[in-house]
C-alpha cells in the first residue's frame, strides 16, 4: 500500500516537471508563435501525464498548466491578471479540454492495463490447468496449488483439505504450529458455517484470510494465508486467487474421482480373482478328493471282498490324488506368499547340476522313462540362488513339458552364461503354445484352452515368474504350434554369483 501511494505522488512530481519542461521549451519558441498557440504544449504534457500516471495527476497537470500559461505568457507577464479578457475562454477551452484528454487516455490506459492484468490471468491459469492435468497424485497437486498461488502472494499459505471427517493440511513453508482458532474456521467453512465475507471478496479473521475452493457446489478445501499490510491484494488477486482455487478444486476432485475408480477396478479385480480361484479349487481339489474318498470307501466298505491286486490299485490311486492334490494346495500358498511379499530369497552357493537333480528326481513318476538330456556349459560353477525356490521353478517347468508333449518325446534342459545372465533353457517337442497365449499363461488360472484336458490350476508359471522375478531375472516363452516349446530362464551373473573356474 506505502508503495502504491508513494508512486501516485511520483505521478504528480512527474507531472509537474513536465509542465515546466514544456514552459521552458515555450519561452524558446514564444517570440515566433502566438501566446494561444503554446496551449498545445500544455495540452501534450497533460497527454503524456495521463498515459504515465492516470487520471490525478493528468488532470493536475491540466490545471497548473492553465495557471503556468497564465503565469508566463498572458500579457501581462509574470502576474495572474488577463488584460485581454478572451484569453479566458483559452483557460476554459485548455481546462476542459486538458480534463476530458486526461479522461479518455486514463481510460485507454486503464483498459491497457486491464488487458495485460487478464492476459497475465489467463496464462496463469493456463500454466497451472497444464500443471494440474499432469498431477496424478493429491500430493503433487497440491505442490502445484501451492506453487501458483505463492506467485501472488508472498505470504505462508496452507491448504487445507476435507478426508473424511478430518481435515489434511499442507504447507507452504516449514511446518508451522497448529492454530486452533485458525482450524475452527476452516472446519466451519468446510461445513458451509461460514456465510459472510470481507470486502476483498475473501473470508478474513484474527490475522488470516481464506479462500474456499468450491466444486460441484460444495466446498472441498481452503486456501489460508496471514494478512501483510505490505502485500495488499487488490480486486483483480482476489479473483485471481479464486478462479485458481476454484481450478484447483476441480482438479483435486478430479483426482479423488480417479483414485475411486481405481479402487473400484482394484475390487473388481479381486471379486475376479476369488471366483477363479473358487472355481480353480472347486473343480481342481474336488476330483482328487473324490477319487481319494471312493478309493477309501470302497477299502472299508468291501476290503474282504476285494482282491489283493484293486486293493493295491485302490491304495495307490488315493496316493496319487493326494500328491496331487497336495501340489495344488502348495501352488496355491505359494502365489499366496509371493503376492503378500513374504517370500524371501535365501541366497547360497549351489551346483547347478544338483538342482537339475533334485528337480528330476521329484518329476520321476511323471517323466516315466521319458528321455530326457541335460547339458551344460563348461565354465557354469556354483550359482548362488535360493536352492528350493530354484528347484520349484525348473519342477514346475518340466512338470509343464511332461504334460503338454507326446509321452514318447524328449525334454532337454540346456544351461550356459550370455551376455552376464545364466540362462536356463527347458525345451520340450509337443503341441507348442499359440502366439496370443505366450505372454497370457504366465497370468494366474490361465490355461490354454486346446490343452484343457490337461488337469492343473493355472498357476505354475506364475508361481515360477514370481520366484525368477526376486532373484533379480526375467522368464519368458518361445514356442511354435505342434513344433515344441522352449521356456527361457534369464539371472543376471552378478545377481546369480556364477563362480566361474
Amino acid at each position: 500500500m506505502n508503495k502504491l501511494k508513494k508512486y501516485r505522488y511520483y505521478g504528480y512530481l512527474f507531472s509537474s516537471g513536465l509542465v515546466a519542461l514544456m514552459s521552458l521549451l515555450g519561452e524558446f519558441v514564444q517570440r515566433y508563435f502566438n501566446p494561444t498557440n503554446l496551449v498545445m504544449l500544455y495540452l501534450l504534457a497533460v497527454i503524456i501525464s495521463a498515459n504515465l500516471w492516470g487520471r490525478g495527476p493528468s488532470i493536475f497537470t491540466a490545471v497548473i498548466s492553465v495557471i503556468t500559461f497564465d503565469f508566463l505568457f498572458v500579457p501581462p507577464r509574470f502576474t495572474l491578471t488577463v488584460a485581454d479578457t478572451q484569453y479566458l475562454l483559452t483557460f476554459a477551452g485548455l481546462l476542459v479540454v486538458g480534463i476530458v484528454i486526461s479522461e479518455l487516455a486514463s481510460k485507454m490506459r486503464e483498459r491497457a492495463i486491464e488487458a495485460r492484468n487478464r492476459e497475465v490471468q489467463t496464462v496463469a491459469l493456463y500454466d497451472l490447468s497444464r500443471d494440474l492435468a499432469g498431477a496424478l497424485s493429491l500430493e503433487k497437486a497440491v505442490q502445484v496449488i501451492l506453487f501458483h498461488i505463492k506467485k501472488i502472494s508472498d505470504s505462508d499459505l496452507t491448504v487445507y483439505l476435507r478426508e473424511g471427517e478430518s481435515v489434511k493440511s499442507w504447507n507452504s513453508g516449514p511446518s508451522r504450529p497448529e492454530d486452533e482458532h485458525e482450524i475452527t474456521v476452516v472446519s466451519q467453512i468446510l461445513c458451509g458455517e461460514r456465510a459472510g465475507k470481507s470486502k476483498a471478496g475473501l473470508f478474513a479473521e484474527s490475522g488470516f484470510r481464506y479462500v474456499p475452493m468450491r466444486a460441484s457446489g460444495k466446498i472441498i478445501g481452503v486456501i489460508s494465508f496471514g494478512q501483510d499490510e505490505n502485500n495488499e491484494l487488490g480486486p483483480e488477486k482476489v479473483r485471481m486467487l479464486e478462479a485458481i482455487a476454484n481450478q484447483a478444486a476441480l482438479a483435486i476432485e478430479r483426482i479423488k474421482l480417479l483414485e475411486e475408480n481405481r479402487q473400484i477396478e482394484l475390487l473388481h479385480e479381486k471379486e475376479k480373482l476369488h471366483s477363479a480361484l473358487l472355481s480353480s479349487i472347486s473343480h481342481d481339489l474336488k476330483t482328487p478328493l473324490v477319487s481319494i474318498t471312493g478309493s477309501l470307501s470302497s477299502l472299508l466298505r468291501k476290503e474282504k471282498k476285494l482282491a489283493l491286486s484293486v486293493r493295491q490299485e485302490l491304495i495307490e490311486t488315493a496316493y496319487e490324488e493326494s500328491v496331487r492334490m497336495n501340489r495344488y494346495v502348495g501352488h496355491l500358498l505359494d502365489m499366496a506368499r509371493i503376492e503378500a511379499g513374504a517370500l524371501k530369497v535365501n541366497y547360497q552357493p549351489c551346483d547347478l547340476r544338483e538342482i537339475i537333480g533334485v528337480a528330476l528326481e521329484e518329476l520321476k513318476e511323471r517323466l516315466n522313462g521319458r528321455q530326457v538330456r541335460v547339458e551344460i556349459s563348461k565354465e557354469i560353477g556354483e550359482v548362488s540362488v535360493d536352492f528350493f525356490l530354484m528347484t520349484k521353478v525348473l519342477v514346475n517347468i518340466i512338470d509343464n513339458a511332461a504334460k503338454y508333449s507326446p509321452p514318447d518325446s524328449s525334454i532337454e534342459i540346456v544351461a550356459k552364461t550370455e551376455n552376464g545372465y545364466l540362462e536356463i533353457r527347458v525345451i520340450d517337442h509337443g503341441y507348442g503354445i499359440p502366439a496370443r497365449d505366450l505372454e497370457r499363461v504366465f497370468d494366474k488360472f490361465y490355461r490354454v484352452e486346446k490343452t484343457g484336458h490337461v488337469q492343473g490350476t493355472g498357476l505354475g508359471l506364475s508361481i515360477c515368474r514370481g520366484i525368477v522375478e526376486l532373484h533379480g531375472g526375467r522368464i519368458w516363452i518361445e514356442s511354435k504350434e505342434n513344433i515344441g516349446t522352449s521356456v527361457i530362464i534369464n539371472i543376471p551373473v552378478n545377481r546369480a554369483g556364477v563362480k566361474l573356474p
